[in-house]
């Protein structure tokens, strides 16, 4: 993968990729105006922007480093933010050791505002 930073990379093999970004995203009507942690515009999020050239069909994958997950306590909570048109859904996946994949969930809301997914 290549590394956006220490903790994220994209997967070589998708079609296009996330970017780490802040502020309004440049397509109007689009994505989040202020990141979730700070809700300012000086803080950073993932981004991927699905207006043209995308197309059905098109996929980028933002893969964590390895987590060791053991235990009866694991949770995985995100926020998200899903607005604009010709949204596909974001799949969340968890790979275990042996290269078997899961899917927790496929999230196709559209909504003006961050959402919160958890999976325990």
């Amino acid at each position: 993968s290549s590394g956006i930073n220490a903790e994220y990379g994209n997967l070589v093999s998708d079609i296009f990729d996330w970017t780490r970004y802040r502020g309004e995203t440049a397509s109007y009507g689009t994505g989040p105006r202020v990141d979730h942690t700070t809700l300012t515009e000086e803080g950073y999020y993932m981004y991927i922007e699905t207006s043209l050239p995308r197309k059905l069909g098109d996929y980028a994958v933002l893969q964590s480093h390895w987590l060791s997950l053991t235990g009866n306590n694991c949770v995985l909570s995100i926020f998200y933010h899903m607005e604009g048109s010709n949204l596909g859904a974001l799949a969340v996946q968890v790979e275990d050791g042996s290269g078997g994949t899961t899917t927790l969930g496929n999230l196709t809301a559209e909504a003006d505002g961050w959402q919160h997914g958890r999976w325990p």
